[in-house]
């Protein structure tokens, strides 16, 4: 009925990572990781934007972006390094959307 196949380290599918052993840390490497990244990009377009919804919004974009599929991976959250991994991003978010003044 169904499709078998061979898996190595791990298989991505609809974004999200599963490892041999299904801890789920590829995936929060992975959120972390995207979190970082949508931060970025979205601080680099709104150096302009100013009052506070612009940047509630883009951390509002950046953390649903990190946070997909966490019920999927919540148990990982027992590791204490994939938790320091989230919380830094997290605390990325916050540092770069609630800045008053832009960097440069």
């Amino acid at each position: 009925m169904g499709q078998e196949f061979m898996v190595e380290n791990g298989v991505k599918n609809l974004r999200v990572m599963l490892d041999k052993k299904i801890t789920m840390g590829k995936q929060v490497e992975q959120a972390a990781k995207n979190m970082k990244n949508e931060t970025a990009a979205l601080t680099k377009v709104m150096t302009n934007t100013r009052g506070w919804l612009g940047k509630s919004c883009a951390a509002s974009v950046a953390h649903s972006v990190g946070l997909y599929a966490a019920p999927l991976w919540a148990k990982a959250m027992t590791v204490e390094r994939y938790r320091r991994e989230l919380i830094a991003a997290q605390r990325n978010i916050l540092l770069r959307t609630n800045q008053r003044k832009p960097y440069r």
